[in-house]
Order: structure tokens, then C-alpha cells, then sequence
């Protein structure tokens, strides 16, 4: 991920378009950032997302991210939650926020 930004209906994700995971929201939109069109201000991809709405990035059947549209103190951004479940190994998650600018 490159940027959030507030948007009119929530925020706006952006993703460099080179390489990486398919985003895919409950809503049904699906993200690929290496097939999407660049934005207009900016050579990356992005998807639109409003607020309570989560998306979905799985790098592998082991590993992927929730990313969450939240209000956190007075501030629209995005929870971002990484998990780890490789056989053998204990399972691992990380929670982040992320501020919307």
C-alpha cells in the first residue's frame, strides 16, 4: 500500500502497480493494482472503499490482510491486520491503523 486518502464516500487505497497480492472487498470489487489504470495525480492503483467496509489481500493460503475502513479518535483511516499461519509455527497477527490524509 502507497497511500490513503479521505475520500467523499470514505477513502481512497492506493497500491504501486507492480507485483503484489489481488484485493477483493465484501462488497464484491476486486482490485488487481498490476492490471489497474494509474490514477490521474499518481502512477498507482486504487480502490475506493467506504466506511466498516473490509478488503481482503492473500498472499498464499498462509499468510494475508484484512484491511478495515474505521473511525479512530476523530480520524478516518484504515485497520490494517496481518496474519501468519505457517504448519508447525504458532499463529502471528499485527494490527495497525493507518490515518487517511
Amino acid at each position: 500500500m502507497s497511500d490513503v486518502r479521505v475520500s467523499n464516500e470514505g477513502v481512497r487505497v492506493y497500491f504501486p502497480r507492480r507485483g503484489g497480492p489481488m484485493f477483493v472487498s465484501h462488497r464484491g470489487s476486486i482490485l488487481i493494482p498490476e492490471a489497474a489504470p494509474a490514477e490521474p495525480d499518481t502512477p498507482d492503483a486504487a480502490m475506493s472503499a467506504v466506511l466498516g467496509e473490509e478488503f481482503f489481500a492473500s498472499n498464499g493460503p498462509e499468510d494475508g490482510c484484512t484491511l478495515t475502513v474505521v473511525l479512530k479518535d476523530g480520524k478516518v483511516g484504515l485497520d490494517a491486520r496481518a496474519t501468519m499461519n505457517l504448519p508447525g509455527l504458532p499463529h502471528q497477527s499485527e494490527t495497525q491503523f493507518i490515518p487517511a490524509r
